[in-house]
């Protein structure tokens, strides 16, 4: 064969090649997921879900509240009947008809009991309500007789996606979170095993940094009150060879947040993207709790008062309204893109796009490092002047109450001014 000739034969070679990279389609996976959802309250967010049609749903806790204040858990019968309701609710059971798999963990309120772990004496039989409501028998589990952790494997054209849900509460005391037997767990799927995409589960925040600059916040639960298994965590995931995407609930918000590489985390170099979103408010929200008026609620909507309650070192941009997430996944020849959306009722309202290449996954040093900055959490629609828009809220917020409270004190005054008034009118 002349040189032509293999000059010609390359250039074919060539052209196929490039004529098949541009014929490529995507393998796509859709996942949407939400926490803290009492049946009896009312929520627009089941139709968006059915519409949406999701591969998989996933709950991330609270999915049902079996306790509150007064009377703290309601007992065994009454919590069949709050899961009975929920898996007869209309809106649910059509979204759900949509949806292939649909898996969960738990978090404090669907275990029995606010903040409560492994002292909680009934959290065997709330156990069974929960497998039964996912459809699970202990089997389907990581371990017998121990908590609700375990592992799905969805497949996609070929695509494994491993769905990891945590339990937070079955080990939990004040000075362990996990316990060992589930990072034993962890430490497998996250050093040994290799997925195209792992979704971890975490039914409170992790990436969260509230309660060292806000302390009103501390009674809200996160991964940093125990921060050698932070650490471990973080480890886990940069040391693996897949991408992975954090999820959590809890907090009656939603929320994206990242962190990029060279970043340190609770002592721990961060040498990939590390993606956290949080969706928690299907039936209640932070919203419920601020102030009943409609005025506020739409002026909160509208100004950023989020600083308030985040330090602004690291600034987390968030959703107050009763919210759920969506992940578009694309499984690419090299790498998986997440884009990432927390909507409201009616529209998304936080995106964040990222791609995960597969010439960067794995290798990480997932070590301890001092020398580091500490590095803030990129917005995912950063304001251009936080400081001025939480001014803005505050004064917003002021003149809104100081008017609700002032109209009702002068209307007192003038009535009570014509009451005194009109004798002296009559005598004169």
């Amino acid at each position: 064969m002349n040189h032509l000739s293999m000059f010609l034969l390359f250039l074919t070679h060539a052209a196929a090649q490039t004529n098949q990279e541009t014929k490529y389609t995507p393998t796509t996976m859709k996942i949407a997921f939400g926490s803290c959802n009492r049946p009896h309250e009312p929520t627009n967010i089941w139709p968006r879900v059915g519409s949406y049609a999701p591969d998989t749903w996933v709950w991330l806790g609270d999915n049902v509240y079996l306790d509150d204040k007064k009377r703290g858990f309601y007992g065994l019968d009454e919590a069949k009947l709050i899961y009975k309701s929920m898996q007869e609710k209309p809106e649910y059971v059509n979204a759900m008809s949509k949806v292939r798999n649909v898996i969960g963990t738990w978090d404090d309120h669907d275990l029995g009991k606010n903040n409560m772990g492994a002292d909680f004496k009934h959290k065997n039989d709330t156990k069974k309500l929960l497998l039964n409501f996912l459809k699970m028998s202990e089997s389907d589990l990581a371990i017998k007789n121990g908590g609700v952790f375990h592992k799905k494997i969805v497949e996609t054209n070929g695509k494994k996606t491993a769905f990891v849900m945590t339990d937070a509460r079955w080990y939990k005391t004040e000075t362990q979170l996990l316990g060992e037997p589930q990072w034993e767990w962890l430490k497998n799927i996250f050093l040994h095993e290799s997925y195209d995409l792992i979704v971890l589960a975490s039914s409170i925040q992790v990436t969260a940094d509230w309660g060292s600059s806000f302390p009103i916040l501390k009674r809200l639960e996160r991964w940093g009150d125990y921060p050698e298994e932070l650490s471990r965590l973080i480890e886990y995931i940069e040391k693996s060879n897949s991408p992975t995407v954090i999820l959590s609930g809890d907090v009656h918000y939603g929320d994206i947040a990242t962190m990029g590489p060279g970043c340190v985390l609770n002592g721990v170099e961060l040498n990939k993207k590390l993606v956290e979103a949080t969706s928690s408010g299907i039936t209640h929200s932070v919203m419920n709790h601020i102030q009943p008026s409609f005025l506020w609620k739409k002026i909160v909507n509208r100004v950023d008062i989020t600083p308030l309650a985040f330090s602004m070192e690291r600034r987390r941009d968030i959703l107050l309204d009763k919210n759920w997430g969506t992940i578009d996944v694309s499984f690419l020849p090299h790498g998986v893109s997440v884009n990432i959306s927390i909507h409201d009722e009616t529209r998304p309202r936080l995106n964040f796009v990222h791609t995960f290449h597969s010439s960067v996954l794995g290798g990480g040093n997932g070590t301890a490092s001092s020398g580091l900055p500490w590095c803030p959490v990129e917005a995912t629609h950063p304001a251009a002047h936080p400081w001025a828009s939480m001014a803005i809220g505050v004064l917003v917020y002021l003149f809104v109450n100081s008017v609700l409270f002032l109209l009702p004190v002068l209307l007192c005054f003038k009535l009570l001014w014509r009451a005194v008034k009109m004798p002296k009118e009559k005598e004169e």
